[in-house]
């Protein structure tokens, strides 16, 4: 299972092909230590919306997260149990 949180994160380090490495959510750090997968997702080409793309990834925390970096901005997306 899995919820939607859409929460906006500080991304901190990226790996030169721009994948994650860390970010801080809610004031703590938190360090990428595997990329699952990454996929674009197609905005509202009619609006106007560009691409969002979507970084299935394992934290030391041991969390599962969908991070999502749209226009330099990035958020925590999804949160997998």
């Amino acid at each position: 299972m899995s919820r939607i949180v859409n929460r906006p994160i500080k991304m901190c380090q990226l790996s030169e092909d721009g994948a994650p490495k860390s970010f801080t959510d809610r004031d703590i750090t938190h360090v990428v230590v595997a990329v699952i997968d990454h996929w674009r997702e197609s905005g509202n080409w009619i609006a106007g919306e560009s691409h969002h793309t979507i970084y299935r990834v394992i934290t030391n925390t041991k969390a599962l997260l969908d991070l999502e970096e749209h226009r330099g901005n990035w958020a925590i997306y999804r949160v997998h149990d």
